[in-house]
């Protein structure tokens, strides 16, 4: 992922951290004016399917806390 790049229709405008197993972005969806924090795995760990479970449990538990 990059600056400008589009993920689920927010663009991401900077790059907000990054650790050992991936980055954050600030994003914002250019129609709905909505600011998020998008992560992203590294491709190393993307490929992994046990860390993509945990990835995904993780985002599910975040989401529920909005």
């Amino acid at each position: 992922m990059k600056v400008g790049d589009r993920v689920l229709g927010y663009v991401l405008e900077r790059k907000l951290g990054e650790g050992g197993m991936g980055e954050v972005y600030l994003a914002v969806h250019p129609l709905l004016g909505k600011r998020v924090a998008i992560k992203g795995l590294h491709a190393q760990f993307a490929r992994d399917a046990e860390v993509r479970r945990r990835f995904d449990q993780e985002a599910h538990i975040q989401a529920q806390l909005i």
